[in-house]
């Protein structure tokens, strides 16, 4: 069930932040369809010219199922049409706001990125991050579009309320080399890395994260599809902010090719609430086939 967003005008006042112009929070000008003023909670994941649209399809479908109208949906995506995200939103049983995104939609980190000679096609990972927020006052859950929500976290209902703190998912058995330059910053307690962020309303990263490439730019030549700089410098910045980590062991990595699901060192008392495939970017992902085959993953009907 697909709904078209309508892109925020240029004409949005500014105040600063760490020096760095940060959007207000108007009502009105550049906001005609009340999508970003509205306090709603809100779901997004972010959709790449990958292979992952079955998985994406599958997230909004189980999303939608399990939370109704108690909060509103987004994708956004890079370079994927209408037809397409027609198919990736069929089997959603609420309205889905679809934000195609591009350099304007945040474009202090476009510019740090072109600084170091990354070109448009080459942003990559760092598209998740385009816009900021897509609700500055509302509480906000950014997803990447291969992540499954199967269940209901026992913070949720805080989180709805905007009374819950800033989570990020955590990676406790990754290896350093997984941050890229900006390893040393990452705190080796949490092991935070970037798959589901939970912000509450008017938490405000992004002067934190251009700080932080400002200070430590990203190296010539970079590339944001093979080059795992994002990572780094995300953990780092919400580390910096106090984010609780979201334990590995309730919302694992099922990646294609692993014979046994990623869960963690630390553990967790509860239940698995969430999977994220990876890998389904490039290609099938046999977890996400069982899953689905097990009745853990919403298959929705035989075909969109």
């Amino acid at each position: 069930m697909l709904r078209a967003g309508k892109r925020w005008g240029l004409e949005r006042a500014r105040r600063w932040r760490h020096g760095l112009p940060v959007r207000e929070r108007l009502h009105g000008v550049g906001r005609a369809t009340g999508f970003r003023a509205s306090t709603r909670p809100v779901i997004r994941w972010i959709k790449g010219d990958g292979r992952d649209d079955e998985i994406t399809r599958a997230a909004l479908a189980q999303a939608t199922r399990l939370f109704g109208d108690e909060v509103d949906y987004c994708v956004c995506s890079v370079d994927v049409s209408a037809a397409r995200m027609r198919a990736v939103t069929a089997w959603a049983t609420q309205p889905v706001t679809w934000f195609p995104v591009g350099r304007r939609d945040n474009p202090h980190l476009a510019a740090r990125l072109g600084a170091a000679g990354c070109r448009r096609d080459a942003f990559g990972y760092w598209w998740k991050w385009f816009p900021d927020r897509v609700r500055p006052d509302a509480p906000e859950w950014i997803l990447d579009g291969d992540m499954v929500v199967v269940g209901r976290p026992d913070w949720f209902d805080d989180w709805k309320a905007g009374r819950d703190p800033l989570r990020v998912s955590q990676s406790d058995d990754a290896p350093p080399e997984h941050s890229g330059e900006y390893a040393d910053l990452i705190d080796p307690e949490r092991m935070l890395y970037s798959g589901l962020v939970s912000l509450p309303p008017g938490l405000d990263y992004l002067g934190d994260l251009i700080a932080l490439l400002d200070r430590r730019p990203l190296r010539p030549g970079h590339d944001g599809r093979r080059n795992v700089s994002e990572q780094g410098a995300i953990a780092a910045v919400f580390a910096a902010l106090g984010a609780v980590p979201i334990p590995l062991a309730e919302f694992p990595f099922a990646v294609a090719g692993d014979d046994t699901l990623a869960t963690g060192r630390s553990g967790s008392d509860h239940p698995v609430w969430g999977y994220h495939f990876g890998n389904a970017f490039r290609g099938p992902n046999p977890w996400f086939e069982r899953l689905v085959r097990d009745g853990i993953v919403d298959g929705g009907p035989a075909a969109p």
